[in-house]
């Protein structure tokens, strides 16, 4: 459900045992119903849209027997206080994007997924308004063999979509490492001065590189220019994809690796749910990789550098990749 983003509606029902169902709305999905609806009480939670779940609180026994959601508006309770307390606040400057836990009949165990607000890094960013960061899409391109452009002239979908399925088979090992290790699956690696984060196998390779650049206004105002490039090869299938990113006036103290770092960190969260993105959810990612990559300076400016960027952060990276 995180990966709707932003969250809009929560619906909890209970019967005498205690809570025994939870679905979540978000602006354009819902989630799937955990538990079996009751028939007694329901706690119907709407969000405005500039409000957010700030904690969670209640009892438990086998089952969750009572809970009470904390808004920055409002507080709402269901279910009969018994058994053993349970309390969470969400840590300063983050919100709630969604729930998890475990249900049969009943709901047995309930959790929060939650995320630093985009909100609250734009309010620690230096102002610039000079020269605002600004990251953009520059290209996003699938290199062909000779081949592979007459099975695309000739429209031939069956030959496209098996080289296709055969390059995501022989990248799957490295997506699957990525996954499972995060930063550990990359190793940072330097040819000819540039350095760069790869991951790969015997027969396919995933990377990350950044080079910065800088005119002599930028060179006054003591910032830069990344251009970042992702790319995806697999040998066996002939199949080579690349996307590249222009992020325009980035502090000179941010170094092009520590960029290509945290784009190596967001490939993760995109190969496990990033085709359900959409642009706030993908900044709000982006500025994760970036602060989990130990960036904080950089994660500051993600808010003001996605403002024009589209949903092409998002997008293009999925064509990259798969």
């Amino acid at each position: 459900g995180a990966t709707w983003y932003p969250l809009k509606l929560v619906q909890i029902t209970s019967t005498a045992q205690g809570l025994s169902s939870y679905q979540a709305r978000y602006a354009q999905n819902v989630t799937g119903l955990y538990g079996k609806a009751g028939d007694a009480n329901e706690l119907r939670l709407s969000l405005d849209k500039d409000e957010y779940i700030t904690g969670i609180s209640g009892t438990f026994t086998d089952v969750v027997t009572s809970l009470q959601i904390r808004t920055t508006k409002q507080e709402q309770r269901i279910g009969t206080s018994s058994g053993t307390q349970f309390e969470f606040n969400v840590p300063e400057d983050h919100h709630v994007v969604g729930f998890f836990g475990r249900a049969d009949d009943q709901l047995r165990a309930l959790g929060v997924a939650y995320n630093r607000r985009l909100d609250s890094l734009a309010k620690d960013t230096v102002p610039r308004a000079t020269h605002p960061p600004e990251i953009k899409p520059i290209y996003s391109e699938l290199y062909l063999t000779a081949a592979g452009r007459q099975q695309w002239a000739n429209n031939d979908l069956a030959a496209i979509t098996a080289k296709r399925d055969q390059a995501r088979k022989e990248l799957q090992p490295i997506y699957d490492n990525i996954q499972k290790n995060g930063e550990n699956a990359w190793a940072l690696l330097e040819y000819e001065g540039d350095q760069y984060y790869a991951s790969w196998t015997e027969t396919a390779t995933v990377w990350a590189y950044a080079k910065d650049e800088q005119s002599d206004s930028q060179a006054s105002n003591e910032v830069k220019t990344s251009i970042i490039s992702i790319g995806s090869y697999a040998m066996n299938a002939e199949f080579l994809g690349v996307s590249g990113y222009v992020w325009d006036n980035l502090p000179i103290t941010i170094g092009a690796s520590l960029v290509a770092l945290t784009f190596a960190t967001l490939v993760q969260p995109v190969i496990s749910e990033g085709a359900t993105w959409g642009l706030r959810y993908a900044a709000s990612q982006l500025a994760s990789a970036a602060a989990s990559a130990g960036i904080t300076s950089l994660a500051e400016l993600v808010p003001a550098s996605v403002a024009s960027a589209g949903g092409c952060v998002r997008s293009c990276l999925l064509s990259t990749l798969y």
